[in-house]
């Protein structure tokens, strides 16, 4: 009965009141504390900083109020600056509390050297060409020459030689990665091959001598009007023409055009 009648006395009343009023306070208090200390409801979206300088990076995260570390990168992309992002984490676009740490991979200022592997085992084009990049090298100046040697060769993919900054590439040979290598390739004529001689001007007669003695032959014989004696026909045009340079292979044709009557052909 004394309990009762305690829960009815204006003390207990005032008492309970104060309690929840104390209650309440302390529940505000640390929700407002809270929300100030997490920022709650209030986040940043991470920019794209790819591709941007480290300075510009820099500048960008502290207008938004975000911290950031330099991630330890081996990579490097010769097609961006040095010093450039690569990525960064969290990715952009991502939301994010205020002076959060965005961890960014930075492209190397200078390339690593890569250490080029035996290659004349398998001198091929095809296989040259994948060798160097997979290395992460560029394929630079691809040029024809009369292969060297005893050994006649005639397949116009062997690689003879291969060049960095004009110097030799062999096994061992340190690019720095993002280089250009230079690959040299046979003729493919060996030294079976047979400049190609100006019968520009002789009789059909005179040509097919001269075709002969360099080991060729006469193709298709194209006349301009009327022939009487093709053998004393004279050419005025060949193909392919002689430049001094270019080459045939033994038994391989020329074709002639011929009129009867002899024209300046120069």
């Amino acid at each position: 009965m004394k309990f009762i009648k305690f829960l009815t006395t204006k003390y207990f009343w005032v008492s309970l009141l104060m309690m929840v009023l104390i209650a309440l306070l302390f529940f505000l208090g640390l929700m407002g504390y809270l929300r100030g200390y997490t920022d709650h409801g209030k986040s940043i979206t991470v920019p794209d900083l790819k591709e941007m300088t480290l300075e510009q990076a820099k500048e960008t995260l502290k207008s938004k109020n975000l911290r950031f570390a330099i991630l330890d990168s081996a990579s490097y992309y010769p097609d961006l600056p040095p010093q450039s992002i690569i990525a960064h984490s969290p990715k952009a676009d991502q939301k994010v509390k205020k002076k959060r740490k965005i961890y960014l991979e930075v492209n190397r200022s200078t390339p690593p050297l890569v250490v080029f592997p035996e290659w004349k085992d398998y001198p091929n084009k095809r296989t040259i060409i994948d060798k160097i990049e997979s290395l992460g090298l560029k394929v630079g100046k691809i040029t024809r020459v009369t292969c060297s040697g005893s050994i006649d060769y005639t397949d116009d993919n062997y690689v003879e030689d291969l060049k960095y900054d004009g110097q030799p590439v062999t096994e061992g040979t340190e690019i720095p990665k993002g280089e250009k290598v230079d690959i040299f390739l046979c003729d493919g004529f060996g030294s079976t091959g047979r400049v190609v001689p100006d019968v520009l001007g002789m009789t059909l007669l005179e040509a097919q001598l001269v075709l002969e003695s360099n080991d060729l032959t006469i193709g298709r014989i194209k006349a301009q009007g009327m022939i009487q004696d093709s053998l004393s026909a004279f050419v005025y045009y060949q193909s392919p023409p002689h430049d001094g340079f270019t080459k045939m292979r033994i038994g391989e044709a020329v074709d002639l055009y011929i009129t009867q009557t002899k024209v300046d052909i120069n």
